[in-house]
């Protein structure tokens, strides 16, 4: 397995229930990090939890729902460890023309898929730059970064801003062992998958999504190689080569800027 986590060293991980967000936590888990499991759905927290521990992890796990809590309570003892934050809690939010879109929903979107990460980071990143180390990953998309196109204006919108605010955050840590980073995981069999499906089906326009739904599903990638990438973020050099750019593990492991 190769790299290990220095002592002190505490993994937060959003969507820790979903698959990519489970499958970082293991991978960092196993490298020898503390966890902390966010999430809205404490019974589902509870056995991911659970699941970690059994395999030697020390694990807690904190409720925390990105649409309405406005800050995690930071436990006292974040404040003398080594912190990553993995952003990996999302939702695809309407599928369908922005004019036809249920604004309510659009926004709810953007509040989790945005403005939730942005709030945990600006919660951490203090502790952080006291320590003098840190690392902020988030889970983003290529989609962020293809030509634009119709109908999923709000996770769009969504991943662009947080990927933006990662790049003027990359400007601003220069110096501070706080690096930043995001990253496509790749075309993942998950909750969001099912989500889109469902979606695509109820409209002939989205064909092209259902198609892709069905392709997941069949040969969808490997969560893991995603989170091995974030895993090497330990190291420091890696991280140093990785601030402020856009990764692609199921590609290579390339990367561009942000």
């Amino acid at each position: 397995m190769g790299l290990t986590a220095a002592p002190g060293t505490r993994a937060i991980i959003t969507g820790a229930t979903g698959t990519v967000g489970r499958a970082c936590a293991a991978a960092l888990g196993a490298r020898g990090c503390r966890l902390t499991l966010l999430g809205r759905r404490p019974d589902a927290l509870e056995a991911v939890a659970v699941d970690l521990a059994a395999t030697g992890v020390e694990t807690e796990t904190l409720i925390f729902d990105q649409r309405t809590d406005r800050a995690p309570k930071i436990p006292p003892h974040w404040r003398s460890e080594r912190l990553v934050l993995i952003n990996a809690a999302a939702v695809f939010g309407p599928l369908t023309a922005f004019a036809d879109a249920e604004i309510d929903a659009w926004t709810a979107a953007v509040e989790i898929d945005l403005l939730g990460a942005a709030r945990l980071i600006h919660a951490v990143l203090p502790i952080m730059i006291d320590a003098g180390w840190g690392r902020i990953v988030q889970v983003s998309s290529a989609a962020a970064r293809d030509v634009p196109g119709p109908f999923n204006t709000a996770y769009v919108v969504s991943k662009l801003g947080v990927d933006r605010l990662l790049a003027q955050l990359a400007t601003e840590l220069v110096g501070t062992g706080v690096t930043v980073c995001s990253l496509h995981p790749g075309e993942i069999a998950s909750a969001m998958r099912d989500d889109i499906a469902t979606q695509a089906g109820a409209d002939r326009r989205l064909a092209g999504w259902t198609g892709w739904a069905e392709r997941t599903a069949d040969h969808g990638d490997d969560p893991a190689v995603a989170a091995g990438w974030v895993a090497r973020l330990l190291d420091d050099e890696f991280a140093a080569e990785l601030n402020g750019r856009f990764g692609f593990p199921q590609h290579g492991g390339r990367t561009e800027p942000l």
